[in-house]
């Protein structure tokens, strides 16, 4: 598709599963099962949608999806189906990984990032982008490397460690541009550094919302995840953001919908934020 002179696609990383309660928090699970009904151990299909980004000039990945280091348990506790499809993703479109000059990670969860790195032939981590800059928020990678008892079951230290080591990560500090048209939001609420990704080219425009809203099923205000871990900051922030999601026509991105990778938006009749599909 195109966003101005932006050629945008979505590649898919496969699908995995997690806990329907945990994606869903407060939300009654006789409301949210109407939307996405969970198999018999209560979990919920779920996607990963990454988006590459073509300037004319440069090439950039939003998220990277799980990647190729998940062990046979890690593969059946999250049932990954067709997972580590990034790459052939990008040869489809004529692409290899040397091709791609930025990565952005709206966090750093093993469910974004994980395709980041890779084990070479003679065992070590290391970049599968090496020619690209990771561009990370401070705050999330000083909270990575600083896990609690809550969070570190979400962080796994092989999938972004390897990028300080090979000098190409870009840590940002608060909200910046990266590219003329692309620019990075901190949002909070799903994690202190969590960032969304903002597109602009020929005076049309696109947002990539990663956890903050991962997907249509989660417009509502109130319909936040357990995984959230600064949901009523989330909330607070959600309501302007959809606000300009609708008046301004965004394109949105996201990322965990497993049938609805992009969509644009529109008011219902009760004012709530609802899908126009594209």
């Amino acid at each position: 598709m195109k966003i101005g002179r932006f050629e945008i696609s979505i590649i898919s990383d496969g699908t995995f599963k997690l806990d329907g309660g945990g994606m869903y928090g407060i939300v009654p699970r006789v409301l949210w099962e109407k939307k996405t009904p969970p198999d018999i151990q209560n979990r919920i299909t779920l996607g990963m949608n990454c988006v590459l980004v073509r300037t004319g000039k440069k090439n950039f990945l939003i998220e990277t999806g799980l990647g190729d280091k998940l062990s046979d348990k890690f593969r059946k506790i999250y049932e990954v189906q067709k997972g580590n499809q990034l790459l052939i993703g990008l040869a489809r479109l004529g692409l290899s990984a040397k091709d791609i000059d930025g990565v952005i990670a709206t966090h750093l969860h093993f469910d974004h990032c994980g395709g980041c790195t890779e084990m070479s032939a003679d065992g070590r981590l290391r970049s599968v982008f090496p020619n690209a800059k990771y561009f990370v928020q401070k705050q999330e990678w000083h909270d990575a490397l600083h896990t609690n008892k809550l969070t570190e079951g979400s962080y796994l230290e092989e999938n972004f460690l390897p990028l300080e080591k090979s000098r190409l990560l870009e840590l940002i500090d608060g909200s910046k541009k990266i590219e003329e048209g692309i620019s990075v939001q901190v949002t909070g609420g799903h994690t202190k550094g969590h960032q969304i990704v903002w597109l602009e080219s020929a005076g049309e425009k696109a947002c990539f919302l990663g956890d903050f809203i991962p997907t249509t099923s989660h417009l509502r205000l109130a319909w936040v995840m357990a995984y959230d871990e600064y949901p009523i900051e989330l909330v607070n922030l959600k309501k302007g953001i959809l606000e300009k999601l609708v008046e301004e026509k965004h394109l949105c991105f996201w990322y965990h919908d497993p049938q609805i990778p992009a969509s644009y938006l529109k008011w219902d009749e009760k004012k709530n934020a609802s899908v126009v599909q594209w």
